[in-house]
């Protein structure tokens, strides 16, 4: 995933969880951590402000927006108050930071949905907040497959329109359209279920 910039300029808040709707959109409706989309995810319900450095050991950043994070329920509760050491940041040991890193920095899937760490902070993250759940290593799994499917519906799409181009019109010009029409319709299916989902209504 990209590095999130934000964009959002809310008024200051004494309660965190009033920060949610920005959050929701500076996130772009994904988690932080693991990626996952508001939609392949149930709903917003199922999304936390989450608080990078935590409350419990940062009180003065409890309300601070820019140490607020927008987290699926699964990698908030495993990453809690959990925080490095002055050991372990030493070591570089230290959570990946979605509005500073690289994802491709610091982690790479293994081809089989499972994700490794290539860095100390990479490897302290996917421990501490369980990346490779079964349910993670499925949706990256479907993700790829998803993608290596739409690269060839794309090809084909692409292939059907040259050939549109050279034929006289008639019948099979007309089943070529169609033919074009279902395999686009598809392209778009994957794309705003997968890829680019659309904004959420709420």
């Amino acid at each position: 995933m990209a590095r999130i910039v934000r964009r959002a300029t809310p008024p200051q808040y004494a309660d965190y969880r009033s920060y949610k709707r920005f959050l929701r959109i500076d996130f772009r409706w994904r988690c932080c951590y693991c990626t996952i989309h508001e939609q392949n995810w149930g709903n917003d319900g199922h999304f936390a402000v989450e608080h990078f450095r935590p409350k419990e050991k940062f009180s003065e950043l409890k309300t601070t927006y820019t140490n607020l994070y927008y987290a699926c329920n699964l990698c908030n509760s495993y990453k809690w108050d959990k925080w490095p050491s002055d050991g372990d940041l030493a070591a570089g040991r230290r959570f990946f930071d979605a509005c500073s890193d690289f994802s491709s920095d610091h982690f790479v899937d293994e081809g089989f949905g499972t994700l490794r760490g290539l860095t100390p902070c990479g490897e302290y993250t996917w421990k501490s907040v369980r990346l490779n759940r079964p349910d993670l290593i499925k949706m990256r799994n479907l993700r790829r497959q998803l993608n290596s499917r739409f690269k060839q519906v794309l090809r084909d799409v692409r292939e059907l329109r040259s050939r549109r181009l050279v034929m006289a019109p008639g019948p099979d010009a007309e089943m070529l359209d169609r033919a074009i029409e279902n395999e686009a319709f598809l392209l778009a299916q994957i794309r705003d279920r997968y890829f680019r989902p659309p904004v959420p209504q709420r």
